[in-house]
């Protein structure tokens, strides 16, 4: 299982690009175990939304 330092770099990248499966996969199963990660992937998904409402 990948380290939650990889999984918060995958989370960001998936913000700027489409991950692997095998990427993806990882991902899902750390988010499932690590309640840290999954704030980290909402917060992310908050910036990234809030960013894109501001531009528009």
């Amino acid at each position: 299982m990948l380290k939650c330092k990889q999984i918060t770099e995958l989370v960001s990248l998936s913000q700027e690009q489409k991950l692997t499966l095998k990427q993806r996969v990882n991902v899902q199963v750390h988010l499932m175990l690590c309640s840290r990660c999954r704030a980290f992937s909402q917060n992310c998904k908050t910036v990234d939304k809030l960013t894109k409402e501001f531009n528009s």
